[in-house]
C-alpha cells in the first residue's frame, strides 16, 4: 500500500525544505595550527605520550610530534586553548615553549 502525504505532512516537508534552502548558518572558522618546541623528549614513547595527551583535548583536531626536531604541531579549532595545550605537555614533564602559529590558508576569490 502506498501512503499519500497528508496536507499536514506535505506542509511540514515543504517548510523543512524551504528552511534548509535558506539556511543562514555561518560556516565554522578555519582550523589554526600551533607549533611548539618541546624539550626533554628522548624516544618514541615520549612522542606517543604527548600525541595522546594533546589529542584528548576537546579543541585538538590533530597533533603530530617530531622527536628529531623537538617539536609538536597541533591543529585546533579556531577557539584554540594554547594554555591547555602547553599544560598538557608540561604535565608529562616536558619543557614546552610556543613556537609560532601557522596562518590558515586564504580563501580569497
Amino acid at each position: 500500500m502506498i501512503r499519500r502525504p497528508t496536507a499536514l505532512r506535505a506542509a511540514l516537508l515543504a517548510s523543512l525544505l524551504a528552511g534548509a534552502a535558506g539556511c543562514s548558518r555561518t560556516p565554522p572558522p578555519p582550523p589554526v595550527t600551533l607549533v611548539y618546541t618541546v624539550e626533554g623528549m628522548h624516544c618514541d614513547g615520549c612522542v606517543a605520550a604527548i600525541g595522546a595527551e594533546v589529542g584528548h583535548l576537546p579543541t585538538t583536531r590533530t597533533c603530530s610530534v617530531d622527536l628529531e626536531q623537538g617539536r609538536a604541531e597541533v591543529v585546533t579549532a579556531a577557539a584554540a586553548d594554547d594554555a591547555a595545550i602547553r599544560a598538557a605537555i608540561t604535565k608529562l614533564g616536558y619543557k614546552v615553549t610556543p613556537g609560532w602559529t601557522k596562518a590558515p590558508p586564504r580563501t580569497d576569490d
